[in-house]
């Protein structure tokens, strides 16, 4: 059972949340930096459900994950849209948690 993020968790998602990040820009970030947008979207991604959510922060729930998962999906392909795709892939192949939302984990 989840105990929800971390406080090292919630921090990480609170900064991500602060530098701006959100499903409508993350094409920009891949394009432009995609080793921080893997970081980015590991942490968003593998922090547990949170059991509630405050102000404007990114929140790790999952309508939230689908949404930034959702905007990966639909971008144009390019090198650093595969790029970041694959090492979404990698992480879970190698047994790292991607924790969604739609169907057991």
């Amino acid at each position: 059972k989840d105990a929800g993020p971390m406080p090292w968790e919630r921090r990480a998602l609170r900064h991500i949340s602060e530098a701006g990040l959100t499903p409508q820009n993350l094409p920009r970030l891949v394009e432009n930096n995609p080793m921080v947008a893997i970081e980015c979207l590991l942490r968003i991604l593998t922090t547990p459900t949170s059991p509630s959510c405050h102000g404007n922060h990114i929140h790790a729930n999952a309508e939230k994950k689908n949404e930034f998962l959702s905007a990966l999906a639909s971008m144009d392909m390019s090198i650093h849209s595969m790029e970041v795709v694959n090492r979404l892939a990698t992480h879970s192949a190698r047994g790292g948690r991607i924790c969604g939302g739609g169907g057991k984990n």
